[in-house]
């Protein structure tokens, strides 16, 4: 369900972030969900897409004494297929869906263009649960700048 209250953007961001992903096809079939919040009651297939730790910088932004902010968040994707080959193929796909993308924010509005990534690496970890498989994970920083509507 969307995030209708004006307020803070964070919110209404991830929900129009999450929109955008899930609405592109060929994202959609390299995994198996795009998710603000991995279920925990089962485990998660791979790969799958992650939005989080989303921040709100409310000093940044905003004139005419209109509130606004530069608004932060991380989308991590994880794969356990054999190499990084899957996850830089996921996280190129995210790029080209979100750079500079104009996205619909429910009560607030994205100044246009200003959606960036300002981090984008991959690298391997030990699987917890299989300590003998690596986990492949895609990580990017990306910031817009949201003003009140």
């Amino acid at each position: 369900m969307p995030f209708l209250a004006t307020g803070t953007a964070i919110e209404a961001f991830v929900d129009a972030l999450i929109a955008y992903l899930r609405a592109d096809a060929t994202l959609v079939a390299l995994v198996t969900g795009i998710y603000g919040h991995v279920p925990e009651a089962a485990r998660t297939a791979f790969p799958y897409v992650r939005l989080s730790s989303p921040s709100f910088d409310q000093q940044d932004f905003g004139g005419m004494g209109v509130g606004g902010g530069r608004l932060t968040l991380e989308v991590d994707a994880w794969s356990n297929a054999k190499g990084p080959h899957a996850i830089r193929v996921i996280m190129a796909r995210i790029k080209v869906l979100l750079m500079r993308a104009d996205l619909v924010v429910v009560g607030h509005h994205m100044a246009g263009g200003s959606l960036v990534t300002t981090d984008d690496r991959d690298f391997d970890e030990p699987d917890p649960d299989m300590p003998e498989q690596r986990l492949y994970r895609g990580h990017q920083t990306w910031e817009a700048l949201i003003e009140e509507a």
